[in-house]
């Protein structure tokens, strides 16, 4: 299927919809061809006998995998599924991190897919056009340089002509990495540890409007994650930088458990814009010193090298993007009546679609030897 696309002229051939959370969900490729990753073998494929709908029933040998790894990008955001599966009293997007574990298990074992984020309307009030949405970063934004930047846009995808995937998925937050606090653009890129202690300084710098606060910048790499257990689908980041009150927060919350440094903190200012007559954005930057020891590796990982990715995310709906149980009637009166940003956060804490971003990786060279996934075969 995928060659017959190719085949016909297609540039970019991408999984849509690789997961659901039920047996009759919409697409989902992954869980129709029950995925597996194996670690220890350094390969993935799918599972003829674990598949819900046999091969046979395809008039196809019952022992036929159902799966192929010839595909170039990954729907790993479509859609708003807010929960605390975790039981922090913090939501998450359930469906968003079911795939991003995947993705992840992906990338620790050498596959590089681009990793994408689309809006589908499937409905009114659930689903609003634009959210979200894959940023591609080009040298030129005006509409000219857009347009002329057009084969730009596959190649970044593909990752091809030497173009890196700098991308950066988002509901509205902006997110950029970078090294030694440098402008140069690290999303997408092989960097080289140096000094004689082989160490990278990561800077994030995460940035919002008014109406999309956030809270929490999160650092993953090399994660190599098992099979959903139960219904927490929640992730935790190997790094965590927040501004909430670290002393309060859940055993259970991602932040807390994150095994490099635990909790950390950030501050998030709200910083005029330049040049732009009095407006004002939400501003954070935090650097992350990481060194080839710092990472957590599971078992049959191999070399020192590692994957990062940066996530960001606040706590409380977007406004007035009121979706996905964001308002109600014991919000109602409090989020009409709000004088003050304060009045506001309070009346939608814990509720909807918040903000949240992540960037496609940075790749860390760490011994110098040129990159290579954990996993790799």
């Amino acid at each position: 299927l995928f060659q017959s696309l190719r085949d016909r002229g297609a540039e970019v051939v991408q999984i849509c919809h690789p997961r659901s959370g039920s047996a009759y969900g919409f697409m989902q490729y992954f869980d129709r061809v029950d995925l597996r990753y194996d670690f220890a073998g350094r390969t993935f494929h799918g599972n003829p006998n674990g598949q819900p709908i046999p091969s046979s029933y395809l008039r196809l040998p019952g022992d036929t995998d159902l799966f192929s790894d010839q595909f170039d990008a990954l729907e790993v955001w479509n859609g708003f599924a807010p929960v605390d599966s975790d039981l922090d009293g913090v939501p998450e997007d359930g469906s968003l991190d079911r795939v991003l574990r995947d993705w992840m298990n992906l990338l620790s074992l050498g596959k590089e897919v681009a990793p994408l984020g689309n809006s589908d309307t499937h409905s009114l009030d659930r689903d609003p056009p634009g959210l979200p949405r894959t940023l591609i970063r080009v040298a030129d934004d005006s509409p000219t340089g857009i347009q002329a930047a057009e084969g730009l846009v596959y190649d970044a995808v593909l990752g091809r002509s030497g173009t890196p995937r700098d991308l950066v998925v988002t509901n509205g937050p902006m997110l950029a990495m970078s090294t030694d606090g440098g402008a140069t653009s690290a999303i997408g890129r092989v960097v080289t540890a140096s000094g004689a202690d082989a160490v990278v300084n990561l800077t994030i710098r995460a940035s919002s409007a008014d109406w999309l606060p956030f809270d929490t910048i999160e650092v993953f790499a090399n994660a190599a994650l098992d099979p959903i257990e139960g219904n927490v689908t929640a992730l935790t980041p190997l790094a965590c930088f927040t501004a909430r009150d670290r002393s309060a927060l859940m055993e259970s919350d991602p932040c807390a458990k994150a095994p490099f440094g635990g909790a950390r903190a950030m501050t998030v200012e709200f910083a005029p814009i330049p040049g732009a007559a009095g407006a004002k954005r939400w501003v954070a930057t935090v650097t992350l010193p990481l060194a080839a020891a710092d990472v957590v590796n599971r078992d049959f990982a191999s070399g020192k090298d590692a994957w990062v990715v940066a996530r960001v995310r606040g706590q409380r709906a977007l406004f007035p993007i009121l979706i996905q149980g964001a308002l109600t009637d014991d919000n109602l009166d409090a989020i009409v009546g709000a004088t003050s940003q304060e009045a506001l956060d309070a009346a939608l804490a814990g509720r909807g679609v918040p903000s949240l971003a992540f960037t496609a990786p940075v790749f860390i060279d760490f011994d110098g030897g040129g990159y290579r996934a954990p996993f790799a075969p």
